[in-house]
């Protein structure tokens, strides 16, 4: 039975169905041609009984009262005294001899219905028929002659002994209808025993057959049902594993086999994802995507999506290298600069402390100038040249807070820089974080380095905002001093002409004495505020460095974090 199972197996559900119901039908058919074909044989033994040996029976049975009515109406005619009553007697005899020979020829018309008619039977019959009708013929002769007792002689010896020779024959005949009958009867019910025994043994047959093919086919349904659960179960679970317990080439194989195959095909899909993120978490971005795995429809999709990230997280580290390396190159340049500001902003501070010293000169000088009049020329030539040194380091002076503005406008050039860079970078990290996202627990490590960058970024926009805040502080300081410089050098040029003028005045030296003391008095107080100026600048300054420091040191921690991964050449 089992290779039947496994044959069976193979077929298509469509067939199955068909060959299992076609061959109940074909043996409900055969069953049911047998029952008629049987009933059918009953029916003709039914018929034949009735037709034959039944009709047969009867008109023996009335042959028989034929025979009985024909001695009765005879031996009545002997006895009978009425002429007419004897001619009605022997009508009636005559009427029912005709009538037992007409039965005689429907006996023998029936040859053909009914089997159980001797023929020699039957030719005796009508032979001592023969013989009865023409001693019978005799009797009635004699009883219309008048001579009873010679008819009534004749009627008991010898035609009695033909009649009851006739007689016998004609029971003969009865006895093998009957039997006849009976055996039809017999025979019709053994048809019809062996009829319900057929009838019981082939519907337990199909009874049996059905039930076999019902759980042959229940066992196969159940087996490649099972073998779809399971695997929908590993589907439902994450397990990407195949069944292959059930193998037909039914619908159900088929649609086994391919969710087996889809399986193997996604597996493969998963097994290259994980390859690559499992290579991109360890830092590796220089890889290619398998191209020995075949993504189909949708799935296609995925794969160049992988190319896209790959590409881009590439294209991302490599910017936010040279980011980091710019960020890096401007926070030296700007600590140079800010060195070089600091020097001059030094110089400035000793040029200033000259200039005071030499206003402090000139102030004695002026008091003095009431005590030693003589002296007023050289003191004066003496004043015009501190003034005209004093007013070249003003102008140097005011040149370096140009150059400390020009300087401070490009620090903040490159503060805008970073933030922009910065910004870049915190987008960047967020891209990547949201793309680790997507890609589940196999890009948490790449998140966490992303989330790292952004943070990094952060600090970065921070620290460039603040060195942005501190160089606006210095731009607007260095335009006050800038202004100051202006008017310090302005009354520089108006001390050279009152020199030239006290100079050429030098009579009038006393009576302007008490002018020039205000006037330096002035000069003192723009030089102590230019000294306030370069103090703050130096302050900015520091806190410049020390911003650019910090922005260097971030840049190299971020150079530190993007060395961890290997990009595209």
């Amino acid at each position: 039975m089992k290779w039947i199972k496994e044959k069976y197996k193979n077929y298509s559900i469509k067939k199955r169905n068909t060959v299992s119901f076609g061959a109940i039908i074909a043996m409900m058919i055969l069953f049911m041609i047998l029952s008629l074909s049987t009933l059918s044989n009953v029916g003709s033994l039914s018929e034949k009984i009735y037709n034959g040996s039944y009709v047969t029976n009867d008109t023996v049975w009335q042959m028989r009262v034929n025979l009985q009515a024909l001695d009765k109406y005879t031996s009545r005619a002997i006895i009978e005294k009425d002429i007419t009553k004897k001619n009605e007697y022997i009508k009636i005899a005559d009427e029912h001899a005709e009538s037992l020979k007409k039965n005689m020829n429907s006996i023998k018309g029936r040859l053909e219905e009914d089997d159980s008619i001797d023929t020699n039977l039957i030719n005796e019959f009508n032979k001592y028929m023969d013989e009865s009708a023409i001693e019978r013929q005799k009797v009635v002769e004699l009883i219309r002659n008048g001579h009873n007792e010679e008819a009534a002689n004749m009627l008991t010896t010898t035609y009695a002994d033909t009649i009851d020779n006739a007689r016998e024959v004609l029971e003969k005949i009865g006895d093998n209808t009957t039997a006849s009958a009976e055996e039809s009867l017999k025979k019709s019910d053994r048809i019809t025993l062996y009829n319900f025994i057929f009838t019981v043994a082939v519907g337990v047959v199909i009874i049996a057959f059905s039930i076999w093919i019902m759980k042959v086919i229940n066992s196969i349904l159940v087996e490649g049902i099972q073998s779809l659960r399971k695997i929908s179960l590993n589907l439902n679970e994450g397990k990407l594993e195949t069944d292959n317990t059930y193998i037909s080439n039914d619908e159900i194989g088929q649609v086994i086999s391919e969710m087996n195959e889809s399986i193997t095909l996604l597996k493969s899909y998963v097994d290259d994802e994980v390859t690559t993120l499992n290579t991109l978490a360890s830092g590796n971005l220089d890889i290619e995507l398998n191209k020995d795995i075949d993504y189909r429809g949708q799935f296609k999709e995925i794969q160049t999506s992988f190319g896209i990230i790959i590409d881009t997280l590439n294209d991302i580290f490599k910017n936010m290298a040279e980011s980091s390396k710019s960020i890096a190159e401007g926070s030296e340049d700007i600590h140079t600069t800010t060195e070089i500001i600091s020097e001059g902003s030094m110089e400035q501070a000793g040029a200033v402390e000259e200039l005071l010293a030499s206003f402090t000169e000139i102030s004695d000088q002026v008091k003095e100038n009431a005590k030693d009049i003589e002296k007023t020329e050289e003191y004066l030539e003496s004043t015009k040249m501190i003034v005209d040194e004093g007013n070249s380091k003003m102008d140097t002076l005011r040149n370096s807070m140009n150059d400390i503005n020009e300087a401070a406008q490009q620090v903040s050039q490159v503060t805008e820089t970073i933030d922009d860079i910065a910004s870049q970078v915190n987008l960047l990290a967020l891209n990547a974080a949201i793309e680790a996202a997507r890609a589940g627990e196999s890009g948490k490590g790449f998140a966490v380095v992303a989330e790292e960058v952004r943070k990094l970024a952060e600090e970065v926009k921070i620290a460039a905002g603040d060195t942005r805040e501190i160089i606006e502080h210095a731009i607007s300081k260095a335009g006050e001093g800038s202004m100051l410089a202006n008017e310090t050098a302005e009354s520089l040029r108006i001390i050279v002409k009152n020199v030239v003028r006290t100079t050429e005045l030098s009579k009038k030296v006393s009576e302007v004495s008490n002018s020039q003391s205000i006037a330096i008095a002035q000069m003192v107080e723009g030089v102590n505020q230019i000294a306030d100026v370069v103090e703050k600048n130096s302050s900015t300054l520091e806190e410049i460095t020390n911003s650019t420091n910090e922005l260097s040191r971030q840049a190299t921690r971020v150079d530190g974090e993007l060395a961890r991964y290997k990009v595209k050449k």
